[in-house]
């Protein structure tokens, strides 16, 4: 699972980890500018500092969240652009990149909820 709704209840939708081509939640905010197309977890990668900067977790990373730190000798993430999902941390080679709670915007209560502020947002 690497995301939900943005909504709590009454069900929420989860998404598989299928691709960044052809999935229309990850395609709302890589292609379409849309960061609410899709709520991120609570969670962020970071690299230790055995990281080797081999490039591995920037490769499998479909929101170009990573980037390599000369100066920090060590990957290090966008968290505007991280959704969360850790599938960079899966191919770490060493081991050392691992998510770490990171609290973003809450969800809404309900679809509703979610449904009621978008129409108010669109009759500004």
């Amino acid at each position: 699972m690497i995301g939900s709704d943005n909504a709590l209840s009454p069900d929420p939708i989860v998404i598989c980890l299928c691709c960044g081509c052809c999935c229309s939640q990850l395609r709302g905010r890589t292609k379409w500018d849309n960061p609410r197309a899709l709520l991120a977890s609570n969670f962020i990668p970071k690299a230790g500092e055995d990281c080797t900067m081999c490039r591995t977790c920037i490769d499998r990373c479909f929101m170009d969240a990573l980037s390599l730190d000369d100066e920090a000798e060590r990957s290090v993430v966008d968290p505007d652009k991280c959704i969360g999902c850790g599938v960079c941390t899966l191919g770490c080679p060493q081991e050392t990149l691992k998510l770490y709670r990171f609290e973003r915007a809450k969800p809404f209560e309900t679809a509703i909820h979610l449904g009621v502020a978008m129409l108010t947002e669109n009759k500004k």
